[in-house]
């Protein structure tokens, strides 16, 4: 579910937040245990203090991204994409970023410079 797994990587910490709510504010931080361990009660806290509310929404999102695949689909779209040629109006393309929800092209029309 995140880039990082691609890499392989295993972060001490990891902060989330924006979509994690659709749409309502919430974040969260996923770190090991002896870190969270070292702090005392009300150490960690944001403005919306764990409402109910928010707490809800973010389990209702992450319920959603495991019933309907969504990673899983997320991947198999990026793959779509990178296998089609650049768009018959651009001339040239430069870049293909390589990760499913990440994935973007840098096209160029033309002699197209920067000022």
């Amino acid at each position: 579910m995140f880039a990082l797994e691609r890499e392989d990587l295993c972060p001490n910490m990891l902060c989330l937040g924006k979509g994690l709510g659709g749409g309502i504010s919430i974040g969260a931080l996923i770190t090991e245990e002896d870190a969270i361990a070292s702090l005392s009660p009300g150490e960690l806290s944001g403005g919306s203090g764990g409402n109910a509310l928010a707490c809800a929404s973010a389990m209702a999102v992450i319920d959603i991204l495991e019933k309907e695949h969504l990673a899983e689909h997320a991947r198999e779209v990026g793959n779509y994409q990178r296998r089609q040629p650049p768009h018959q109006a651009y001339q040239r393309q430069q870049h293909i970023q390589p990760h499913p929800l990440m994935l973007g092209r840098t096209r160029f029309q033309g002699d197209l410079r920067l000022a």
